[in-house]
């Protein structure tokens, strides 16, 4: 593992690797490296330590979930600031997340619903309380890679 905040071949094979597979045994990755347990076990708890990895999730199929349907909402101006309207989009559950960002429209969330019609409805409810200047919505028609995948 390199100091400054470079890691070396080692590390960046373990992240891709966990990526793949959240749940690979640290014996697998120690064979694919040709390393001992402890040394690929070290490495991981470095990473862990270093805020490099910072958890282990469940990869969710939401159509299976009846929350198929993903769009991109766009927000600009508003009434409240774009910080606080951000921390209170992040607790609805039909926000998959949450994106502060420059341009024309600061604030981005994701949202997760059954279909068109359930987009519909969650946006004439959120909308009123937030008041936007102004805002742009994306549905997403398929997925091709999704977070920090290979």
């Amino acid at each position: 593992m390199a100091g400054g905040g470079a890691l070396d071949e080692a590390s960046r094979w373990i992240l891709r690797r966990l990526r793949e597979d959240g749940r690979a045994s640290l014996a697998e990755m120690a064979r694919g490296l040709k390393l001992s347990v402890t040394s690929v076990r070290h490495r991981v708890a470095w990473l862990e330590k270093a805020g490099i990895i910072r958890g282990y999730r469940a990869e969710i199929d939401l159509e299976k979930t009846g929350r198929g349907l993903r769009a991109r909402v766009r927000l600009r101006g508003g009434g409240a600031e774009v910080r606080t309207l951000a921390d209170r989009l992040a607790r609805v559950e039909e926000v998959e997340s949450v994106r502060l960002a420059t341009g024309a429209f600061p604030l981005e969330i994701e949202v997760a619903v059954a279909d068109a019609k359930t987009l519909k409805s969650f946006l004439r409810k959120l909308l009123p309380g937030i008041r936007p200047e102004r805002y742009e919505v994306d549905v997403f028609l398929e997925s091709i890679k999704e977070g920090m995948q290979p």
